[in-house]
């Protein structure tokens, strides 16, 4: 019964959508998303993930102890309680080549492989290991999305050390192309993705029936159980390739937010953006998304390698229809064992770069290096410093990082 009225909801959010666009086709989907998820609580009982299903218990990481966040009802800027003894002590390696053309050397392509070699990428992948390359393949219309030849050269990387290889993402729950398992794999193609192109399967995780695996979350913050979509679970390693952006619900998207949120069914997804247990409510998409990081971290422990391209950084992820200019400037290419880590050192570089000519935030303080460019770009969001707690409670990785410039 829950099955049959949940999925009757996301038929009567498709016909919402569907109509809303025929009277104004330039509105973003999400935009309507993000206004009816407050009500989405009062089907929560129909959307409960977890009351039925295998599970899969997983032992705790052998780098930390999960703790329980204070599980009251939070006020605005919510005080958590941090022990101590769940902060992970060590800073971890992060790995970075900017994007200066370097005599030598080469561009970006070039440094991209380079950075792979530096960081010994070898150490994790096994002959015959099964690699998932998970990114993002751009929502139709967007056109600064991650470049074909970024996952080529990874695909290459990984065959040479005897892996095999798939790139892939999930489909969504908003209506786009992206929901639909066969559209989004006509849309990688006109995207640039194909097998040809990328020398390995191009895989929709899930497939057309958006099939998982239950896993109960240990010590959840809000989100007791995600379902983690099938080919990603079942992989030996999951290589993280993730276009860095600024986001519209966290201060950032990247190597953490793809692990979780991308490697997720569709309910799961919802069920993230649904939850009501902190305010400003854009914290209990955050606290979700840790939740479903936490899991992810603890299946593939060290078999896990995230880079982030901090190129083309957008005001918005690229689930939006719609590319506007770059906040600031290419960076580079930051890479990490830890996505924890590799998040922290690229936001950090944006917050420290001077502002792109020309962009959104163009004539104001944002402009200078140093500023809070969140803020310029999502008001409500001017305290980001309560997602660093939510990843340092987890303990699914290290907010310290040693740069190491390659």
């Amino acid at each position: 019964m829950r099955r049959v009225r949940a999925k009757h909801f996301l038929q009567v959010l498709d016909i919402l959508l569907v109509t809303l666009k025929c009277f104004a086709p330039t509105f973003n989907d999400l935009y309507l998303i993000k206004a009816l998820m407050p009500f989405a609580p009062a089907i929560s009982p129909f959307l409960k993930i977890g009351d039925a299903g295998r599970s899969h218990p997983l032992s705790a990481r052998k780098t930390c102890q999960n703790k329980v966040l204070d599980p009251r009802p939070q006020p605005l800027n919510p005080i958590f309680k941090v022990n101590t003894e769940n902060i992970l002590p060590d800073s971890s390696l992060v790995y970075f080549t900017d994007a200066r053309l370097k005599r030598g050397v080469g561009g970006l392509t070039q440094k991209f492989t380079l950075i792979l070699e530096k960081s010994s990428l070898k150490d994790i992948i096994k002959p015959g290991d099964v690699a998932a390359v998970k990114m993002h393949f751009g929502e139709p219309g967007n056109a600064r999305y991650i470049r074909p030849i970024y996952p080529v050269l990874a695909v290459d990387f990984i065959k040479k050390l005897g892996g095999r290889p798939f790139v892939t993402d999930t489909t969504v729950m908003y209506h786009t192309d992206r929901k639909d398992f066969f559209k989004y794999l006509d849309h990688a193609r006109r995207h640039g993705f194909t097998n040809e192109v990328l020398g390995c399967p191009l895989i929709i995780s899930g497939a057309f029936r958006d099939h998982g695996v239950k896993v109960k979350v240990p010590d959840p913050i809000v989100l007791p159980e995600v379902t983690v979509s099938q080919e990603i679970w079942e992989s030996d390693v999951v290589f993280l390739l993730t276009h860095f952006t600024m986001h519209l619900e966290f201060p950032f998207g990247a190597s953490v937010k793809n692990l979780s949120m991308g490697c997720v069914d569709q309910k799961t997804k919802l069920a993230m953006h649904s939850q009501k247990k902190f305010r400003p409510f854009h914290l209990n998409s955050q606290a979700a998304n840790t939740d479903g990081a936490k899991v992810l971290m603890q299946r593939f422990r060290e078999k896990i390698y995230a880079v982030n391209l901090a190129i083309d950084i957008t005001p918005e992820c690229d689930c939006f229809d719609k590319s506007d200019l770059p906040i600031v400037p290419d960076l580079g290419i930051f890479a990490s064992f830890d996505p924890a880590a590799c998040d922290q050192a690229a936001f950090a570089a944006v917050i420290n770069a001077p502002g792109y000519p020309g962009c959104l935030f163009e004539g104001t303080d944002a402009m200078k290096p140093g500023s809070n460019k969140v803020a310029a770009i999502h008001p409500k969001q001017d305290d980001y410093q309560t997602y660093n707690e939510f990843i340092r409670q987890a303990g699914i990785g290290n907010l310290k990082y040693e740069l190491v410039e390659v």
